[in-house]
């Protein structure tokens, strides 16, 4: 092998390795701005909601996950605190697990009234 082609493999490495070094890049930035759950808001209490997921198929049963909340959780849509949360709103939430619950960093409203 001469020097010119040993130039040009080195160079063809580098190029796919800093491709794949960009796709990883992008799926991660794309993962960590993704919803940990989407759903609608019932049984609204004072530290807590249940989180129900959008029907789709009447004949299959979804999760309903429980969703606690403080003072520390935010809506993004109004940039209010949690008090602007009621029942029935389309709701994506970021999620972070303290003490075997499940707390919400951010809320963000997708839909005032799910019908």
């Amino acid at each position: 092998m001469n020097v010119r082609l040993k130039k040009e493999i080195k160079l063809l490495i580098f190029i796919v390795a800093a491709i794949v070094a960009l796709v990883v890049s992008a799926f991660l930035i794309w993962s960590s701005l993704k919803a940990d759950s989407q759903g609608v808001v019932t049984d609204l209490e004072k530290d807590h909601f249940t989180l129900e997921e959008i029907a789709v198929d009447p004949e299959v049963e979804y999760l309903a996950y429980v969703i606690y909340f403080n003072e520390d959780s935010k809506i993004s849509e109004k940039g209010t605190k949690v008090n602007g949360l009621k029942e029935g709103q389309v709701v994506k939430v970021w999620t972070e697990k303290v003490s075997n619950r499940i707390v919400a960093k951010t809320i963000e409203i997708v839909d005032e009234d799910y019908k």
